[in-house]
């Protein structure tokens, strides 16, 4: 029987119960080469090409059902990563950028919407037409667009400076996504890595861990003993930046994670936290 290609193979979102626990079970199409798993608050997010048939699909996704299931079984569910949130601004409040302090200047007016960065300042203004509601989704893609825009060719010389210092592999460049799950991830094909913009605002040193993190997949396109090794070349302590991600990353934005250092850090139980991505 030949299983069909593309969207078709897609699965309905369920529900699971864990040790009395209730878990969402997302599956969504990729349009990379790559397959993945996450376990965010109380969702387990599986996410599998769609290229693939649906045998292929179906087998995929029950492993990464079975992998989330017997992880949930072991672990403190206080333990698992919240969702990343939407960054709220403030008008008056202060940042935090790549070390870089800019103050948020917030504007209700009659005109269009727009976010720059300039003279110190966030500037984002929203239409005073715009319903209540929509405001924080609004200003938080308006502040990413201009964030990504304002800091791109300064993340990219820290990329080459990494790149040219330790590993002198290929790659075409940078971009920034606002991913829920994935810290950062490179393109097999292309060599381009893409960064979470979020980690804009994080400590210096976890940031460049992430690049670090990419780069060396352009190399190894895996989390092999190799990898590690590879990594290690960049960023000796990468397991305390892992560490740092996992306790405070769905939080980036905030003021508090603004100002705590990477380098204060703790490995629970020896365990370094979730992989910032992989190649696709």
């Amino acid at each position: 029987m030949a299983f069909p290609r593309g969207p078709s193979w897609a699965f309905p979102d369920e529900k699971i119960s864990v040790r009395g626990m209730e878990f969402s079970v997302e599956t969504i199409e990729g349009f990379g080469r790559g397959s993945s798993a996450s376990i965010r608050s109380k969702t387990i997010r599986i996410r599998i090409p769609r290229r693939l048939r649906r045998e292929k699909a179906a087998e995929i996704r029950s492993k990464f059902l079975g992998w989330a299931m017997r992880k949930l079984e072991k672990i403190d569910p206080a333990q698992l990563e919240p969702e990343q949130r939407t960054i709220s601004f403030s008008n008056g409040q202060e940042i935090l950028l790549m070390g870089t302090k800019l103050r948020v200047s917030l504007l209700v007016s009659g005109g269009r919407a727009y976010g720059r960065i300039g003279g110190g300042e966030l500037r984002l203004n929203i239409p005073a037409t715009l319903p209540e509601e929509m405001r924080p989704k609004t200003l938080h893609e308006l502040a990413r667009k201009a964030i990504s825009l304002s800091f791109h060719d300064e993340v990219y010389s820290l990329a080459q400076e990494i790149n040219n210092n330790h590993f002198h592999v290929e790659f075409s460049g940078i971009s920034f996504k606002d991913q829920k799950t994935r810290w950062g991830s490179c393109s097999r094909k292309t060599k381009r890595i893409s960064i979470n913009f979020r980690l804009l605002f994080a400590p210096p040193s976890v940031l460049r861990y992430v690049i670090a993190h990419e780069l060396a997949h352009v190399r190894h396109p895996n989390h092999s003993q190799r990898f590690w090794e590879f990594l290690s070349k960049a960023v000796p302590d990468h397991k305390i930046q892992r560490a740092w991600l996992r306790k405070n990353g769905h939080s980036l934005g905030s003021v508090a994670t603004n100002q705590v250092s990477a380098g204060q850090a703790m490995l629970p139980n020896n365990q370094a936290g979730p992989d910032a991505g992989s190649c696709v």
